[in-house]
């Protein structure tokens, strides 16, 4: 896959997260894209917030993405883009630029406001 797969005019602040068959990637127009690794079409697509600095990363077969502005972090099927689950990481306003780590069984993120916060895979 080489040249710009996604729609133009989406500027991309991020590292994508690559799996064995799709590439994730945020916007900053606050979309999370799947695209196909072989052809670079667009697999789909999730909101994930105002705007979007922060990479995606996957685990397994969850990709997780932050929402800046919102406060939320997103969990999505990697293959179909289904919601798994959403938590509030903050208070809406709240930036979260840091990309999510996975170490363990634990998702840590770096917050302007509240710290390091960490979430298991289950949101909790």
């Amino acid at each position: 896959m080489t040249g710009n797969f996604i729609a133009a005019g989406s500027q991309v602040y991020a590292s994508a997260a690559v799996g064995e068959a799709l590439v994730y990637v945020t916007a900053y127009e606050g979309d999370l894209y799947a695209l196909d690794r072989a052809t670079g079409a667009q697999v789909w697509a999730q909101r994930v917030g105002r705007v979007a600095y922060s990479s995606p990363t996957l685990v397994g077969d969850v990709v997780y993405a932050l929402g800046e502005g919102e406060g939320k972090l997103y969990a999505f099927d990697a293959a179909t883009g289904a919601p798994l689950w959403e938590v509030v990481t903050g208070r809406e306003g709240d930036y979260r630029s840091s990309s999510p780590v996975w170490a363990g069984d634990t998702l840590y993120i770096g917050s302007n406001t509240e710290g390091l916060l960490a979430y298991r895979a289950d949101g909790q």
